[in-house]
């Protein structure tokens, strides 16, 4: 429910900008740092495709990729 003109009534407020979402940080102390890391190592994910959904340094770019 929403109030519209001082009535309440049933609806949806819809606000003209998203909100941003802040992607965590995918360090080495992560718990899926070890899955990242072997997904990047076989061929099954790349580090472009695992910043989609992470924040990665360039630190931890070289040693997710080395």
């Amino acid at each position: 429910n929403v109030k519209m003109k001082g009535d309440i009534v049933g609806g949806v407020r819809i606000k003209p900008n998203q909100p941003t979402l802040k992607k965590p940080e995918l360090t080495p102390e992560n718990k899926n740092w070890d899955k990242a890391k072997e997904a990047v190592q076989t061929g099954t994910a790349t580090v472009e495709t695992i910043r989609k959904n992470w924040t990665i340094t360039e630190a931890n770019y070289r040693a997710l990729c080395g």
